[in-house]
């Protein structure tokens, strides 16, 4: 049989299981039946017991003779857990526009500024945002988002802008 269903990284503990496989076959994962013997070429199985990490499913078939198919190796990450809060540094004040805001988070987290995305972390974790800035006081919030959506806590940046157009500086 051919699993068709997505393999990667999922946010949720249960996955669906889809595949394709001859008439008249059953289909086993792990040496378990999960599909009954039918006329269908097409197959559909639940499984809610993903745990946190790597899952291995082992699929084969087995024709109404008995005669098995070789098995396909399949593997689905849970990942539940959410980026660390990203840890920020910034100046407090400036005079000019954008602000740059630098931290460390997950690696390759996507990062939001103010709830839209921004930019990427590096493979370390470490990323640079730009925040544009009005006079006065600015409140900027920083979140990190992993491939399958889960979000860190966020990160608060407050900088004053000064404008030194009105000699204020």
């Amino acid at each position: 049989p051919l699993l068709t269903s997505s393999t990667g990284t999922v946010a949720s503990a249960s996955y669906i299981l889809t595949g394709t496989k001859e008439k008249y076959s059953s289909v086993y994962n792990a040496g378990s039946q999960i599909i009954s013997n039918t006329s269908s070429t097409t197959w559909t199985s639940s499984s809610t017991g993903l745990v946190e990490g790597v899952n291995t499913f082992t699929i084969s078939s087995r024709d109404y003779t008995g005669n098995e198919s070789s098995t396909g190796t399949y593997t689905v990450t849970l990942d539940t857990i959410v980026p660390v809060t990203p840890t920020i540094s910034y100046s407090s004040t400036s005079s000019v526009t954008p602000a740059i805001i630098t931290g460390n988070t997950e690696a390759s987290a996507q990062m939001h500024v103010n709830g839209t995305y921004y930019a990427s972390a590096d493979s370390t974790g470490f990323f640079t945002v730009l925040a544009d800035l009005n006079v006065g006081l600015n409140t900027i919030l920083v979140t990190a988002k992993d491939t399958v959506g889960n979000t860190s806590g966020t990160s608060t940046a407050t900088i004053t802008k000064y404008d030194v157009s009105s000699g204020g500086g």
